[in-house]
């Protein structure tokens, strides 16, 4: 079917965009629009895509109006007659490769297994194999996100793809892979691309059209204007073996000068590598650390409703829990949960704590659903785990080692009292007896039966206790004043259960648990804007990592000024030596030599001092880096936070050292090059006379 442009106008803000256009596209062919900046290119192919009208006129698809049609057939064209390809890709960031190819395939109904297969045949033939084809598009290139974008493109088959400055974002390598593939498609269908990349555009296509505001020229293969090359420029060829014998030279005259800028930028280079192991090691020690919490599965989950406050920029923030109808939704959308009540309004994380006649006030006491299923994870160093009862509890190490100096002795089997007091009233809708008091006491002497062990950043002596045995326990606990007016047997459970969202008894939060502590990376994975959760974990992380952003941007500071003052040492020293050897220099100059070419003997011996500089940066920091973790385990607990990534870095093999070898050797010429050139020159007899 052809596709015909008759009469459209389109206006913006009372500019005229186009006028009258008229265009006929054949049925098959590549087609390359081109044209100025705002003359209306990306906006004729936005309209042959229907995603914008003509304020007047129309566009055919045969006998078919694109721009009259109603819903159902605009999707239908959009899905099956016409796929688009942009400059940006489009794709779905978070989501397979091979989702991601086989999604029109989806949306026009396919079966998963047809559309995947389909997509995977496509794929394979732009360079992605079926493992590869598994990964998240967030993990792509430019060139293979581009590529994915045209399988995409592609899948269904369509009449018409328009391609939006499709190799705009990407280098002429992967560029010229998009046309031809693009090209190869144009056999039997139609292309129409949009380029400002005129050589590709007469290279690929079949017709090139130049667009103005009102008018479009066709240009055909055979009317393509070929540029003129002018080949008799004659260039002398240079012999640099001069050059080579003055560097050498300088280094052997000025070896102390020498030796000085390349400490300098050798120890710039070996805190540059000290630095991106910090950031490297510290994202591994991050991950490694903010897991290591035995009640890494525990967490809260409450709503947050944010009240502006008027002509102010604050706003007030109110917490409640979620409704039952909500809680409930939410462990069945995401099943690696369960949930539970909270209950620390009546047992607080910081309960008296009691052993003897001493009182504990270093411990806090915290849940774990179960000692006795896979929510609970495997980090047990001492004794045993405890059984889901009130009468034995876990610690952690930092608790271990605080009892064992304390009591001069192994604690284990040490038995301690928690003990909380609450006064529950509970209003009725009488008014000869308005309210009822109901008096809450939990007295319980729980053994320490094992130790567990955790991350030792910021951690704090810990009990843990089983959730399970503790719901129980609320379940079976009568309010008896309440069950004597109600005159039925009613529980602290049953009261947690029943309250409002609002109200400080339920804490304004549920309890939710993982059902295997091993699902927590994909907890943590998840976005939930529409609830607060809260994680004991999470929020070390976040210590953490500030703790971590901190340091970086200290040594960030330090190293932007000792890359300063190496910059500052060598272009000194070169322009210095350049200075020292004027008379020499105005002798090879005036014997017909190259001022560049005399400064490129400094050039080239700043190159050399910053090649011995990497050389040695490398080495010694390699050599420091355990001797730095020995230093910040000490101090921070942290056994790993220095990790040079010389072999792999950003998924690349040997990235690092090969773009800290480039950068050195960009400083070590553009510190030289750049002192000398603007430097004052003076006339070539006077340079002759001074000695």
């Amino acid at each position: 079917m052809t596709l015909v442009i008759e009469k459209i106008e389109k206006k913006f803000d009372k500019r005229i965009i186009f006028n009258k256009l008229d265009v006929t596209f054949p049925t098959t062919g590549f087609i390359s629009i081109l044209g100025r900046s705002g003359c209306g290119k990306s906006t004729l192919l936005h309209c042959i895509a229907n995603l914008e009208k003509p304020d007047s006129g129309n566009i055919y698809l045969g006998k078919d109006k694109i721009n009259k049609f109603k819903e159902k057939r605009k999707e239908e064209y959009l899905n099956k007659d016409i796929s688009l390809v942009f400059q940006h890709y489009q794709l779905i960031e978070d989501q397979p490769i091979v989702f991601n190819a086989s999604l029109p395939m989806l949306i026009a109904g396919e079966r998963k297994e047809f559309a995947y297969k389909r997509a995977l045949e496509l794929l394979k033939e732009v360079g992605f194999d079926s493992e590869k084809s598994k990964k998240l598009v967030n993990t792509c290139s430019g060139g293979e996100k581009q590529r994915v974008a045209l399988v995409r493109s592609i899948i269904n088959n369509p009449k018409i793809i328009l391609a939006d400055e499709p190799t705009g974002a990407l280098d002429s390598t992967n560029s010229r892979a998009v046309m031809e593939i693009l090209k190869k498609f144009s056999m039997k269908h139609l292309v129409i691309i949009v380029t400002h990349n005129r050589d590709l555009a007469y290279e690929f296509s079949d017709r090139v059209l130049l667009m103005d505001s009102s008018s479009i020229k066709t240009v055909t293969l055979k009317e393509i204007p070929k540029e003129e090359t002018n080949n008799t420029t004659t260039h002398t060829k240079r012999n640099g073996n001069w050059v080579t014998y003055f560097v050498e030279k300088n280094l052997k005259k000025r070896f102390k000068r020498n030796l000085i800028s390349i400490i300098s930028l050798a120890v710039s280079l070996i805190f540059t590598f000290v630095l991106f192991g910090f950031i490297n090691g510290s994202g591994k020690e991050i991950s490694a650390q903010s897991v290591q919490q035995f009640d890494l599965g525990v967490s809260t989950i409450s709503i947050q409703n944010k009240t502006e406050i008027e002509n102010s920029k604050l706003k007030l923030v109110q917490e409640t829990r979620l409704s039952p109808l909500e809680i409930s939704e939410f462990v069945s959308t995401y099943p690696i949960f369960e949930y539970g009540l909270n209950y620390d309004y009546l047992i607080s994380p910081y309960i008296d704590i009691t052993f003897g006649d001493e009182k504990e006030e270093n411990f806090s006491f915290n849940p774990v659903y179960s000692f006795e299923d896979e929510s609970c994870p495997d980090f047990l160093t001492v004794g045993e785990l405890p059984k889901d009862n009130l009468e034995e509890v876990l610690i952690n190490d930092k608790g271990y080692e605080y009892l064992k100096k304390k009591y001069s002795g192994n604690p284990l089997d040490l038995s301690f009292t928690f003990e909380s007091k609450r006064e529950i009233t509970t209003y009725l809708d009488r008014e000869d007896k308005p309210y009822i008091v109901d008096y809450f006491e939990f007295k319980k002497t729980m053994r320490i039966v094992g130790v567990v062990k955790e991350t030792s950043f910021l951690n704090t002596p810990k009990f843990y206790y089983s959730f399970k045995a503790l719901d129980e326990y609320m379940s079976l606990y009568l309010m008896n004043n309440l069950s004597k007016e109600y005159q039925t047997d009613f529980s602290y459970k049953m009261k947690l259960d029943q309250c409002s969202a609002s109200d400080p008894l339920c804490s304004y939060s549920y309890r939710i648990f993982l059902k295997d502590y091993r699902n927590f990376k994909e907890f943590e994975k998840l976005e939930i804007d529409k609830y607060q959760i809260t994680n004991n974990s999470l929020k070390v992380r976040e210590a953490i990592t500030s703790f971590i952003d901190a340091a970086t941007m200290g040594m960030e500071l330090f190293l932007a000024i000792a890359i300063m003052g190496s910059v500052f040492i060598l272009g000194i020293t070169s322009f210095s030596s350049y200075s020292q050897d004027q008379h020499s220099n105005a002798i090879l100059l005036a014997l017909g030599a190259r001022r560049d070419d005399v400064f490129s003997i400094y050039i080239f011996e700043s190159l050399i001092l910053g090649m011995i500089s990497f050389f040695i940066s490398l080495a010694f920091s390699m050599f420091i880096s355990p001797l730095i973790n020995m230093a910040l385990a000490y101090w921070t607990g942290f056994t790993n936070l220095v990790q040079i990534p010389i072999k792999s870095f950003m998924n690349k093999r040997f990235f690092l050292p090969i773009m800290m070898f480039s950068i050195t050797l960009f400083v070590s010429s553009v510190s030289s090059y750049i002192p000398m050139v603007c430097s004052k020159k003076a006339s070539l007899s006077k340079e002759l006379k001074e000695e």
